[in-house]
Parts: C-alpha cells; sequence; structure tokens
C-alpha cells in the first residue's frame, strides 16, 4: 500500500511540470487548391476575416483562414465564392453566425468530373455567436470543390461567417496530452482536498468531519498567500512553493503513519466514491457537446446548461484577481462582479482554486472568459472546474458524518448510496459553483450543534457563508433547534442561540467590512417581496409567483406542461426543445434532482419518516422548505437549483435516519441502481447526444470521456455494493 501511495503522489506531481510545458495542438491544414497557380483560394471581396466575431474556434484550426459578412455596416449585403479546392474524405468548414436567416444562404458547391456543379446547402441551426463545425457527403465523382456564401439580410443579426475547407482525420479528435493534463490534475486535487484532513484525523482521531476543513482552508490559504505576495514574488511561483509543500507534507506523513489503516470499511467506501465521482464529473465536463444554446457554449467557461445561470464562472473572478495581483475593489475587479460586488459572494472556492490553478501551469485571463474551449485549456479555467467538482464532492463526507452520529455506519452507507448516484448531485458536481460545498458545511455545523459545541457550530455555519451566502438562510433554523432543544432550561437554550447568532454574525461583519460595502447583500434580501424578478407588485402577484416556485420544485412535469416557455427553462435568445426541458427539470425540481424512479419508491419511506419525527421535520424539512418558498421570488425556475442545497443534503439525512428500520431493503439492489444510474446517465448526454451541439472535431474526446463517464457510475454501484448494510439499525438520536 505504501509504494501504491508513493506512486499516486508521483503522477499528481507529474501534473504541476505537465502544465508548464506550453502543448499546442497538432495543426490542421485547409485543403489544397485544385488549381495549378491559383492565387487566393479563399478569395477576395468586402467581407473581412475576423474569427473572433464568435467563440469557439478550434485553437487546433488556427491556421485557416475566414471570411465574414460582418464588416461594421447593418445594411450591407453581398455574397462571397471561394476559389476550388481539392476535395479530401470527412472535409468539412467552419460556420458562424445566421446563414438560413432569410435572404441569406451558404452552400458547399461539389464541380464533378463531367463539369456540372452540384449546390450542398446548409440546412442545420444559426450558430449565431459561435463556431461549428459543418460537413456534407460530397457527390461521387467530386474533383474539386469551393464555398459559396451570400448575405441578403439587413440588421444587427443578418451576419455570418465561414472558414476555409480541412479534412479531419479520426487520430486528430484527441489530444492524449490533454487527456494525461486531466487525469493528473484530478489526482492532485484530490490529494491536496483530502489528504491532509485524513492526514490529521488520523493522528488527532478526530470524527470524520475532520476531513472536510482542512483541506480546502489549506489551499484557501495558499491562495491569500499568492495573493498577498503578488507585488514581491510571482503569484505562480508562491502557489507552485505551497503546493508542492503541502503535497510532499501529506503525502510523508500518510506514508508515514499509514492512514489507509484507521479508516473504517465505510469510511474507505465513501472515499473511493468521491474519487469516482469526481472522475465522473471531470468526464462530463471534458465532453465537447452540450445542450443546444448552452451558456457561454464553445468557450473555456461554458455551462454545461442552459438559461441565464453564469454563477459557475464567478468564484474563477477570485482566481483571475490572485494571479494578476488586482485589488479586490479595483476597476477589473467592479467590472467582473458588475451589478454585484467583491464581497457579494464568498471567497474560499476562487482562493482554494487559485493554488492549483497557478501551480499547475495556468494562465487565467485578466479580463474576458471567452477564448476557445479545449479539453483542458491553458488559461487554467479546466483546473479550476476540477478543484470546484472535489469540492462538491465533499458534500458526501458531510453526509456520511452526521449519519453516522446521529444512526451508525450503515446508515450513513445508505446514505451515500443513494446520494452519488441522484442526477442533481451529479448536476452540481459539474455545474462548478460552490452550493454543495456550502451545503456540507451547513450539515458540519449542525452536527457540531448536536455535539453540544455552539460555538464551533457558529463558526462552521459563519465559514459557510464564505463559500456562498445561501448558508445564511440556515441560521433562523439553528436557533429555533437550540430554542426548542431539550431537557436544558431555558435561558440556556436562549443563551446558547444568541451565542450562535453573535458568532455567524461577527463572521459575516468581518466579511462584508472587508469589501468595504455596506449594501453588498441587499439586493439578496429583497428576494423576500420580489415576484418573479420583478419587485413591488401587487400581494395577488406575490403569492402566484409563489406558488410557481412551488409547483416548479415540487410537483413533476409542472414546468414542462405550463412553464415551458418560460425564459427562464430555455436558453438565451431561443425555444428550447421539449427534450431540453425535461431534463432541466433533473436541476429545477425536487422529484427530478432526488430521481424520478427514486421519488416514487421513497415517497411513502418520507412520509412515514415524517410521522415518526413529526417535530424534528418541522425544522429539518418542512420549515425550510416553506421559508425557502416565501423568500425566493427572484426567478420562476423554482427552488432546487438556487437556494436548494441544504435542503437537498439534509433531506437525505432526514429521510435515512426517519425511517429508520423501516427503510426499504430493496432500494438497495444492483438493479434498483443501474436505474438510478441510467438516469443519471441520460440526463448528462441525452439533451447533447440527441439535438445539442456536438461534432467530430473531438470525436475520439468524446468517446473516451463518455465512456468514463459510463464506468465512473458503474464504478459507484460497485462500491456502495461492497459491505452492503443490512438495513437494520436503530431510529437514532434524538
Amino acid at each position: 500500500m505504501k509504494i501504491l501511495v508513493l506512486l499516486v503522489a508521483a503522477f499528481a506531481l507529474a501534473c504541476l511540470p505537465l502544465g508548464w510545458v506550453r502543448h499546442h495542438p497538432a495543426a490542421i491544414k485547409a485543403l489544397a487548391a485544385a488549381e495549378v497557380g491559383q492565387k487566393s483560394s479563399v478569395g477576395e471581396s468586402a467581407w473581412k476575416s475576423d474569427r473572433l466575431i464568435a467563440a469557439g474556434f478550434p485553437r487546433n484550426l488556427d491556421s485557416l483562414q475566414t471570411r465574414i459578412s460582418d464588416v461594421g455596416d447593418e445594411t450591407f449585403t453581398g455574397e462571397h465564392r471561394t476559389g476550388w479546392y481539392r476535395p479530401e474524405k470527412r472535409s468539412g468548414i467552419m460556420v458562424s453566425g445566421n446563414p438560413v436567416l432569410a435572404g441569406n444562404r451558404l452552400e458547399i458547391e461539389a464541380r464533378l468530373t463531367d463539369g456540372s456543379i452540384v449546390a450542398l446547402p446548409f440546412k442545420g441551426d444559426n450558430p449565431n455567436e459561435r463556431w461549428v463545425e459543418w460537413s456534407v457527403p460530397l457527390p461521387a465523382g467530386t474533383e474539386a470543390l469551393r464555398i459559396h456564401a451570400v448575405d441578403g439580410s439587413t440588421g444587427s443579426e443578418g451576419w455570418m461567417g465561414f472558414s476555409e475547407p480541412f479534412a479531419l482525420d479520426w487520430w486528430q479528435t484527441i489530444d492524449l496530452w490533454m487527456v494525461l493534463q486531466t487525469l493528473s490534475t484530478v489526482v492532485l486535487t484530490i490529494l491536496l482536498l483530502l489528504g491532509p484532513g485524513a492526514v490529521w484525523r488520523a493522528r488527532r482521531r478526530s470524527s470524520f468531519m475532520s476531513m472536510l476543513w482542512l483541506g480546502p482552508l489549506l489551499l484557501a490559504s495558499g491562495g491569500m498567500l499568492s495573493w498577498v505576495l503578488g507585488g514581491i514574488a510571482p503569484s505562480a511561483l508562491t502557489a507552485s512553493v505551497w503546493v508542492v509543500a503541502s503535497l510532499t507534507i501529506t503525502v510523508w506523513m500518510a506514508w508515514r503513519d499509514r492512514i489507509w489503516l484507521k479508516w473504517s470499511r465505510v469510511e474507505a467506501q465513501v472515499l473511493a466514491v468521491i474519487a469516482v465521482c469526481v472522475l465522473g464529473a471531470t468526464a462530463k465536463a471534458a465532453f465537447s457537446g452540450g445542450p443546444q444554446g448552452e451558456l457561454y457554449g464553445g468557450t473555456i467557461s461554458r455551462t454545461l446548461e442552459i438559461g441565464g445561470h453564469s454563477d459557475s464562472r464567478v468564484s474563477f473572478i477570485i482566481t483571475q484577481l490572485v494571479a494578476h495581483h488586482f485589488a479586490p475593489n479595483g476597476t477589473v475587479s467592479e467590472e467582473s462582479y458588475s451589478p454585484w460586488h467583491f464581497s457579494s459572494r464568498g471567497p474560499l472556492a476562487g482562493l482554494a482554486a487559485a493554488p492549483v490553478v497557478l501551480a499547475t501551469g495556468g494562465l487565467p485571463p485578466s479580463s474576458s472568459l471567452g477564448q476557445p474551449w479545449t479539453p483542458f485549456d491553458r488559461y487554467g479555467f479546466a483546473t479550476y472546474r476540477i478543484v470546484m467538482i472535489t469540492l462538491a464532492a465533499l458534500s458526501l463526507i458531510a453526509v456520511t458524518s452526521l449519519l453516522k452520529y446521529i444512526a451508525n455506519e450503515q446508515a450513513a452507507l445508505i446514505g451515500v448510496s443513494l446520494l452519488a448516484l441522484a442526477p442533481f448531485f451529479w448536476h452540481e458536481l459539474y455545474f462548478s459553483w460552490p452550493k454543495l460545498i456550502t451545503g456540507a458545511w451547513v450539515l458540519a455545523a449542525f452536527q457540531t450543534v448536536l455535539e453540544g459545541k455552539t460555538a464551533k457550530g457558529a463558526l462552521w455555519l459563519g465559514s459557510a457563508y464564505l463559500w456562498h451566502p445561501l448558508a445564511l438562510l440556515s441560521a433562523p433554523f439553528f436557533g429555533l433547534w437550540l430554542l426548542l432543544r431539550r431537557p436544558a432550561p431555558l435561558w440556556r437554550r436562549f443563551c446558547d442561540a444568541s451565542i450562535f447568532g453573535a458568532i455567524v454574525l461577527a463572521v459575516i461583519a468581518v466579511w462584508q467590512l472587508s469589501g468595504g460595502r455596506s449594501e453588498n447583500q441587499g439586493g439578496f434580501l429583497q428576494y423576500f417581496w420580489a415576484a418573479g424578478g420583478v419587485y413591488n407588485t401587487s400581494a395577488s402577484v406575490w403569492w402566484a409567483s409563489r406558488w410557481t416556485s412551488f409547483a416548479n420544485t415540487f410537483v413533476p412535469f409542472y414546468v414542462v406542461l405550463f412553464h415551458a416557455d418560460h425564459p427562464s427553462f430555455n436558453a438565451l435568445g431561443m425555444h428550447s426543445s421539449p427534450l431540453v426541458h425535461f431534463f432541466l427539470q433533473y436541476w429545477t425540481a425536487a422529484p427530478f434532482a432526488i430521481g424520478l424512479v427514486t421519488s416514487c419508491a421513497l415517497f411513502p419511506t418520507l412520509v412515514r419518516a415524517i410521522a415518526r419525527q413529526p417535530q424534528v421535520a418541522a425544522i429539518t424539512l418542512v420549515g425550510p422548505t416553506l421559508f425557502l418558498t416565501l423568500y425566493f421570488g427572484v426567478s420562476s425556475m423554482g427552488m432546487m437549483c438556487e437556494p436548494g442545497h441544504v435542503l437537498f443534503l439534509s433531506g437525505w439525512v432526514f429521510l435515512i435516519w426517519g425511517a429508520g428500520d423501516q427503510f426499504p431493503r430493496w432500494t438497495m439492489s444492483k438493479v434498483f441502481a443501474a436505474m438510478r444510474a441510467t438516469e443519471v446517465f441520460l440526463m448528462m448526454f441525452a439533451p447533447t447526444l440527441v439535438n445539442g451541439t456536438w461534432d467530430r472535431l473531438w470525436l475520439l474526446n468524446d468517446l473516451l470521456w463518455g465512456t468514463i463517464c459510463a464506468l465512473s457510475l458503474v464504478g459507484v454501484i460497485y462500491i456502495t455494493q461492497q459491505n452492503k448494510p443490512a438495513l437494520i439499525f436503530p431510529l437514532g438520536k434524538d
């Protein structure tokens, strides 16, 4: 085992020099000119060359020339016809803009050996401000091809663009260097985030929950140090020293103490599940395709989802500030966070990602994140996403530790088995915002309060706010729990609740004052009286919006049947397909977030659990649900994808604890797990493969990562099926 630890550490350290090597994908060149002496195959006209007008032009096609009809005059009309190119198998071009808009036309003209010309028109969806690959089978006997484009429309949206034709061999659709970088970064990140806590727990014999805080805080400290010293030494140098030192000390202490011998079997299973889930979610992020209308599609900061939620890249702003030693309240920061501010969100996620991004050679841009997407980009966003995925996966530790404390290890393994195959859990892994890690720290705060450590629990909750402000929404229920706790006398309960609230508010106040603004969270407080994003509405509109939010969250298919036309459930600037609407529910509706099959199977169990423990249910489940319904009126998407992460995690814990020995045994079967894994896989890939943006430029890459993602789901099933719990355990501690 010691040798395996050293090999894993060596592979992780290999990530550092791999990142600093400026790897360039193999260049793909344009097709050769078909006619001898042809001066310029791409041709000349009023159309200009500008690939930056749209996002996602692949780096390995940089040598290709482009032509676009956006010449700075909205009334411009005209056509462009290239010279003849010599055809090859699998020939294609890059397309952007609106070639199928009325008046526009884009076609590949094939010249046959008999001299006739066959026009092959572009018939796909308008790519708009994104470059997409287009290829069509050429007719038999084609001896040359050229591109003919006509811009016959006027207006700002009437432009189109195309590239020179090129040929693509199958081996050019994967970059093995990027695969190696991705895998080594996954290993490095897991060791940095889990290793220090594992060593600490083994040496101090503390609870499993201690693995949740040390690794993330060490990385965040490294990010802060790199930022502070950025004016003295390069941030990348400080980050590299910090990462190498942290990893070396962690591995040495783990190897010396043989910490793996001090894990229980269930704990080892949980750690293995975390590693597999991180790999699977990373594989999803490395898959080139996305749903039609994916936000920021084709760029490094693509969200992998439709709609206007840009939150998945907000935490990266701090990583950019660290890399360039920008001031937290300077001009760049203000522009990046607008309309919010630096202290409107917590700093921990961006600070934790910064050392890994910089130590592995990432070069975060100083402002825009519109660089072309690759499976592992040189700008550090793919590394940042891996860090965020790993942080989110730590929520499995929180659920395990809390269930071990209030029940036993059998209940903990059931919780991990169910949570690790929940569609919402996987979605929030690769969506890359810090809400699951926030929920995990809220659960850690609750366990600490149950242990009688009120002040320490308040520090947990206040620190959870530094991941994301949604942690603050749980504070009233902590106070209620402390006030209603028995058999402590009333004065003691009141003092505990007061101390808890004072410490939480103190932590938040310190962070808010560091931002130099007092009004940072005012917009979030206005959510109470907002109705569908509109403020100062009538009471009837307010109540109607609350019903809409509640129904979109808890009523299956309500979105599809009644709100499919709402902009929140559609890609920006277009109406998404029914398939996209269906699978979007796995992000917005609780029955789908849990898993539609699982919801149907476990709903009676949930009802019985509430009946058995009504007081606990009122404080941890029913009360928070009603509170969030009243609070969240800024959007019609429902509560799951916005403030519902703590409720999602605590709901699993309550369900398993409250059901006790009445929990249905068959839900732990391999067949049921396979059904759930299939549901997760369909959520991730069905909207992409059926009508999403997926082309052949990354064919082998997508086959590899899609397979790894599927195998990761199989791995979760295999790991959780070992040491299967007997499903006979007491109701738990009150």
